[in-house]
């Protein structure tokens, strides 16, 4: 069986530097007929940046528009479009990555234990991330959707013509947030099994001897 320590040793920095790109893809989306219309990247949640999606690529007026109707993520404004409102728990996770990372390089007990332990505080980021946030964004989804409704029955509205064949607006993670989850699962799993090997290895190893002791006694 290979050793988990030296599997570690290969391939610790790459997983590591996996888990940080991930953070540049989307975590979560606001979609409209499988189409991403809203996209949000770990690194819009910590920048506190603007979205990308469908909406947030379409220039002009009618775009400003319709990103104003679906407002659904709680940030400032930005050119008519709205912000992402920083999320502390994005913050948190991209910190246990970047600093999970730099310790890949290191190749040390202490080290090892402090990427286990920073893999799972970035994954508990993560958890509590998805739940704040997919509750977050269908509530404002499902308010902003009310009200384009209410304004499409009084002719106020730029989607008054296709709200009523329009398909179902769905909220939620995407390939950016899962990927980041596994990979801190890879790392706290494969640094807590070399954590246990090396421990072993350390209590199997022979005393050293003493200097200056006699051959021993027949």
């Amino acid at each position: 069986m290979a050793s988990k320590l030296k599997l570690w040793n290969k391939i610790g920095r790459a997983l590591s530097a996996v888990v940080l790109a991930c953070f540049f893809l989307p975590f979560f989306g606001i979609s409209c007929g499988g189409v991403d219309i809203i996209t949000i990247s770990g690194a819009d949640m910590v920048g506190g940046c603007a979205p990308g999606g469908a909406i947030a690529d379409k220039a002009g007026p009618s775009g400003d528009k319709m990103m104003e109707s679906s407002d659904a993520l709680g940030g400032p404004k930005l050119g008519g479009f709205t912000k992402v409102a920083i999320a502390p728990l994005a913050i948190v996770a991209l910190a246990a990555a970047v600093i999970g990372f730099g310790l890949a390089w290191v190749r040390n007990r202490q080290a090892l234990l402090a990427s286990c332990i920073l893999a799972v505080v970035g994954l508990g980021s993560l958890v509590g991330l998805y739940v704040q946030t997919t509750g977050e964004m269908k509530e404002k989804t499902e308010l902003a959707m009310a009200k384009d409704k209410g304004d499409a029955d009084q002719g106020d509205s730029p989607l008054s013509h296709s709200l009523d064949k329009a398909p179902p607006i769905e909220a939620g993670a995407r390939i950016g947030f899962w990927a980041t989850c596994l990979g801190f699962i890879g790392i706290a799993v494969l640094t807590g099994l070399a954590l246990r090997e090396k421990q072993a290895a350390d209590g199997d190893a022979p005393p050293a001897p003493t200097v200056g002791a006699g051959p021993p006694l027949p």
